[in-house]
């Protein structure tokens, strides 16, 4: 899931990575970003899996980590700088 446009997908594309998801959740399509639970809501959706089963990786302690705690996920925060 991410707070992104359409263009996540040629990312993905390019990096080689697209077949390393089953599905993907961006904001733009799902009319809703982090730290919405919605977002989170339908990216479990997807996959029929209840939150307290499901785990959200991100860099924003706020937006990731708080935000998928918020809506029942565990959450982990990749801390990269000192800066948050």
């Amino acid at each position: 899931m991410s707070n992104f446009d359409s263009r996540l997908y040629s990312v993905l594309q390019s990096l080689e990575l697209a077949n390393f998801f089953s599905s993907v959740t961006i904001s733009s399509e799902a009319g809703a970003a982090k730290p919405d639970p919605q977002i989170f809501a339908i990216a479990l959706q997807k996959h029929q899996c209840p939150p307290e089963l499901a785990w959200h990786i991100g860099d924003s302690y706020e937006e990731d980590y708080q935000a998928a705690r918020a809506a029942g996920l565990r959450g982990v925060w990749v801390k990269r700088t000192d800066k948050e």
